[in-house]
């Protein structure tokens, strides 16, 4: 092939070979252009004061102040109150918080009791079969 032969052809063609000038990839042209109509308005804010969907709502409870839960600390140490305190806070109805925290440590300390009572029948045994060992070689 002539060298003369080929720039005469690149000359009237483009890279693709049809003599058309390339096209864009992304005309902007007015069917692409995205037609916005009036906007949405933004949800409105719910309110919690009204029923919604056939209940009530909850209603606020205040927290508990630090002055509380140091009460609550200071009569836990005492003993034999402390018991009895952590059913009437557990299962009365004053405060929420402090309901839950109290049900939550009497479960907590549920486990802990089967888990010592399991840890003490194991080790029990242990200890009574090699004392009866050790008595047999005495």
């Amino acid at each position: 092939m002539d060298e003369n032969n080929f720039n005469n052809q690149g000359e009237n063609q483009n890279i693709y070979g049809n003599g058309q000038p390339p096209q864009q990839p992304y005309q902007q042209s007015s069917y692409n252009q995205p037609q916005f109509s009036q906007p949405e308005p933004f949800a409105q804010p719910m309110d919690f004061t009204q029923p919604q969907y056939g209940y009530a709502p909850a209603l606020a409870e205040p927290e508990m102040s630090i002055k509380d839960w140091i009460i609550t600390f200071l009569v836990m140490m005492i003993p034999c109150v402390n018991v009895v305190m952590m059913f009437v806070w557990a299962f009365s109805n004053t405060n929420k918080t402090r309901g839950n925290f109290f049900k939550a440590y009497l479960i907590i300390m549920a486990v802990m009791a089967a888990l010592g009572v399991v840890f003490a029948i194991v080790f029990g045994s242990a200890l009574a079969i090699f004392m009866s060992e050790i008595a047999y070689y005495l």
